[in-house]
């Protein structure tokens, strides 16, 4: 019982670190590409 416990926390912990990393990007992703088009629509004016 304790070891699956300590797996189930494990997978937990991995689960959680990668919807963390995912976050991260799509975030940062999404704000370069607005960056991008704040860029393109100042160059255009």
């Amino acid at each position: 019982l304790f070891f699956f416990l300590a797996s189930q926390g494990a997978i937990a912990g991995i689960v959680s670190a990668v919807v963390a990393t995912v976050i991260g990007a799509v975030s940062s992703f999404i704000a370069y590409q607005k960056k991008k088009l704040c860029f393109k629509q100042s160059g255009k004016n």
